[in-house]
């Protein structure tokens, strides 16, 4: 008999979400059951550990090894239905703060490699809003824990109310100087968060405005998030190019919102 795994997002809170719009990301303790996260990582561990040299799905650079679109271009579950998951919509909906709809980005699995492989590289701290064509705040990701996550393995950390300071110089989170690098005052603003200890079915969420990075995996187990990204309804389309996510051929128009079907509404 097939085992059936809860798939349920729980509710943020309300002190939850206040942390949030204050400091620019939160930690939200069991978003989802230990066991969801734990199916997660076994419907996708042998592919990605043990992937073949031509598996052209699996993406690997100095960072991490990824894979791209998991759930909406592969139909793996659970990651499937956690990436369109409407309780994880209204979560986002409910930080964003704002009565508009919430549409679905992108589902990426990020797994540093242990120590010593070319993918366990430090994340270069960093915005996304700069790197996506948005014109607007409220876009937020969401990173889930897969498996235990230490702070030595290379957990999330942030500049703690960054999200305030508005869009900041930078180059690519990786290569070039960081944000910190080219914005020397930011650490006196905005201070470190403190490393984050993450069990299976734990999450952070940030603001596409906050500065964040990680450190490298300095041990011998792979580091095990999904990156879940959602924006509001009302943003509009920039114009910018996005290789793998906003190509010239999505029939999108520079000023008018994101009307595609790889961004479906998840939350009205």
């Amino acid at each position: 008999m097939e085992t059936c795994v809860d798939t349920s997002v729980r509710e943020v809170t309300d002190a939850e979400i206040a942390f949030y719009r204050e400091h620019g990301w939160a930690r939200f303790e069991r978003l989802i059951a230990p066991e969801l996260a734990m199916a997660a990582r076994a419907a996708v561990e042998a592919r990605l550990l043990e992937r073949a040299e031509d598996d052209a799905r699996i993406t690997e650079g100095s960072l991490w090894r990824g894979w791209y679109f998991p759930g909406r271009d592969d139909g793996i579950e659970p990651i499937r239905s956690l990436a369109f998951s409407a309780a994880l919509g209204r979560n986002a909906k409910r930080l964003v703060g704002r009565d508009v709809a919430i549409r679905y980005v992108a589902d990426n699995l990020l797994v540093k490699m242990p120590s010593g492989h070319l993918a366990s590289a430090p994340t270069g701290f960093h915005q996304d809003l700069v790197n996506f064509p948005f014109d607007r705040a409220g876009f937020l990701t969401f990173w889930i824990a897969l498996d235990e996550v230490t702070p030595a393995q290379g957990a999330l950390r942030f500049y703690d109310g960054s999200h305030k300071l508005g869009k900041l110089t930078q180059t690519s989170p990786r290569e070039g100087p960081s944000v910190p690098e080219l914005h020397p005052e930011l650490a006196e603003r905005c201070p470190l968060s403190p490393p984050l200890h993450l069990q299976p079915g734990d999450a952070t969420v940030h603001s596409a405005l906050t500065v964040h990075g990680a450190p490298e995996n300095a041990t011998e187990r792979p580091r095990w998030g999904l990156q879940l990204g959602y924006f509001p309804d009302d943003t509009r389309y920039t114009g910018a190019q996005f290789p793998g996510l906003f190509g010239p051929d999505m029939g999108l128009t520079t000023g008018e919102p994101f009307r595609h079907p790889n961004f479906p509404i998840v939350a009205a």
